[in-house]
């Protein structure tokens, strides 16, 4: 645990550009060189260079890859990319609207959230986030089920933007943490937050009250959380942890971690399948995909699938994987992987 435990021992925004900028070349030296190397691999896109951020449509027919400095659109049924558009360098958050009508991405030393029209695959004028001691620091981003509100982390400098899509206009939330991640209920009345205070032997998760804009209460997940995901019907919350590495499961009912489950070294990628039945996780020093059966908490399969196994998201039938490495997207057969969704 070495590399994970010294990006985040690092200041936040040093932190987190060393997994932005090194983390990808330095496990391609570690194994091998972003090769593939699985049978359950079907198709491999090349995309811009890495980290690639991604996001799926809600039909599920096109993918979305965020590179260093280039948006790929990617058609899903012919595993090809169809657009390509010019964004600033080093993307740090990616999310789509619901009615996956935009875009919103961040950059690492960015103070603003570009936003993509995806009717016209073009970027359209960006949203201005708030300007801060550490310039930057701007990461992972949240859209609210309505589409009307982004909630974007800054670890750097332990606050968290809110942004009015609409108006558009954005508010500043100072943080008693470290952000990492964030997550909306599928109600939109509440936001999970994960990040770390102090050394982060425990990871924190605080319940944010999107009216009131307040925190309710918090409860601790595992070592330095990375990402976090909410079940589809909002009971359960996941949370990668670099320390470890695991996957926390947790009851929303009670704010309680209910499972731990161990995972390979440095889990960057977390994904549910729709129909909430399978929990993707991508770790990206070991290449690998781990599968998790949500109703037993228990691994059913863990695959390696490319070097530098980054970010996953699950296509809307269950059937396909799609995972960012170095300099493409994979597309992994979930069948293979003997964890095919029930959809």
């Amino acid at each position: 645990m070495k590399f994970a435990d010294s990006l985040m021992s690092a200041t936040p925004l040093v932190g987190a550009a060393m997994l932005l900028l090194t983390g990808c070349s330095a496990m391609s030296q570690l194994s091998g060189g972003g090769g593939v190397v699985s049978s359950a691999v079907i198709a491999s896109i090349p995309v811009g260079e890495g980290p690639t951020l991604l996001a799926l449509s809600a039909d599920g027919s096109r993918l979305y890859a965020a590179s260093n400095s280039q948006f790929s659109v990617i058609n899903t049924a012919g595993n090809a990319v169809i657009a390509t558009i010019s964004i600033d360098p080093y993307p740090a958050g990616l999310a789509l609207t619901p009615d996956s009508a935009r875009a919103f991405v961040t950059n690492l030393f960015a103070v603003k959230l570009t936003t993509v029209d995806l009717a016209i695959n073009a970027v359209d004028s960006p949203i201005q986030l708030f300007a801060s001691l550490t310039r930057g620091g701007f990461g992972r981003v949240s859209v609210s089920p309505d589409g009307t509100a982004a909630y974007v982390v800054n670890g750097a400098n332990q606050a968290m933007a809110v942004v009015d899509t609409v108006t558009p206009d954005t508010a500043s939330l100072m943080m008693d943490m470290q952000p990492v991640d964030v997550a909306v209920a599928p109600d939109g009345r509440t936001a999970y937050v994960a990040g770390c205070k102090n050394f982060c032997a425990t990871g924190t998760v605080e319940v944010l009250d999107t009216t009131s804009r307040l925190v309710t209460t918090s409860f601790a997940v595992g070592p330095k959380p990375y990402r976090i995901v909410l079940s589809p019907d909002g009971k359960r919350a996941y949370t990668t942890n670099l320390g470890g590495p695991s996957v926390s499961v947790i009851d929303l009912a009670t704010n309680q971690v209910t499972a731990t489950v161990p995972v390979p070294i440095e889990p960057t990628g977390l994904a549910l399948s729709r129909d909430g039945a399978r929990i993707y996780v991508a770790s990206q020093m070991a290449g690998t995909i781990t599968v998790i059966d949500a109703s037993t908490n228990s691994v059913q399969a863990t695959a390696k699938v490319a070097d530098n196994a980054r970010e996953v998201v699950v296509a809307a039938d269950g059937r396909r994987v799609y995972v960012s490495t170095l300099h493409s997207v994979i597309v992994v057969d979930a069948q293979s992987l003997g964890a095919a969704s029930t959809n």
